[in-house]
């Protein structure tokens, strides 16, 4: 399988792998985080194509530049952006993430437990206010 050599991942070592669709990276060893949450953001609508990074602090700078909002960890709600030095995630409300880093992060059911007590959080500008809107 072919790795990325821009990959950010493989700057700290870490033997991630990278496919060409996010379906072939579930089978892979490990897959970069912020690929993982580039894919997201891009089927959500949130970045472009050509948005899409395969760096984490790339990617919290991309957000910060279209006016994504930093809150702290105890305001975070499901779909905000967890970001933390050289790692992104995406959070999925009661103290659990959707990650990648490894197969099994990606390939589980279900997202897993995590103490996000020292992440960023980024929200889209467009969902802050979401319970407001539904209410007029």
């Amino acid at each position: 399988m072919d790795g990325n050599s821009y990959e950010e991942c493989g700057k700290f070592g870490y033997s991630h792998a990278l496919s060409s669709t996010f379906e072939k990276s579930m089978s892979t060893r490990k897959t970069c985080c912020a690929t993982y949450v580039s894919w997201v953001l891009q089927e959500a609508g949130y970045i472009t194509e050509a948005e899409h990074t395969n760096s984490a602090n790339t990617m919290t700078a991309l957000l910060k530049s279209k006016g994504w909002i930093v809150l702290s960890p105890s305001e975070a709600q499901p779909g905000d952006v967890l970001s933390y030095n050289h790692h992104v995630e995406i959070y999925a409300g009661n103290g659990t993430v959707y990650n990648a880093g490894s197969g099994d992060s990606i390939r589980g059911a279900s997202p897993h437990q995590k103490n996000i007590s020292g992440a960023t959080v980024l929200r889209a500008p467009n969902n802050e206010n979401e319970d407001n809107n539904e209410e007029e």
